[in-house]
């Protein structure tokens, strides 16, 4: 990692600007979950499973540890696919 180049890829700053942008999407859609209406809520949390999704696959998987991951990850996006997919307006709520 200290000589600029992981797996054969060549570490620059715009790669890292990219990687840290699409590490904030998950984070951004948790705060944007509380704020957005609720079917823009529901498409957003689909669309930004299916892009992390993309990338997640998209990613070359270079060894065991790679892979366990990848499944990890895209098993949890399917979850929040499936959720997100079925909600209903009656469902979101204050908890009460």
């Amino acid at each position: 990692m200290q000589s600029g180049v992981v797996n054969g890829t060549e570490i620059t700053e715009s790669l890292m600007l990219v990687g840290g942008l699409i590490v904030e999407i998950p984070i951004l859609m948790v705060v944007l979950s509380r704020f957005l209406p609720f079917k823009l809520n529901k498409w957003m949390n689909i669309s930004s499973a299916v892009l992390m999704g993309l990338v997640t696959l998209q990613s070359g998987a270079y060894d065991l540890d790679d892979i366990f991951f990848k499944v990890i990850v895209l098993g949890a996006l399917i979850v929040i696919i499936w959720q997100s997919w079925r909600w209903n307006e009656i469902k979101v709520g204050n908890g009460a």
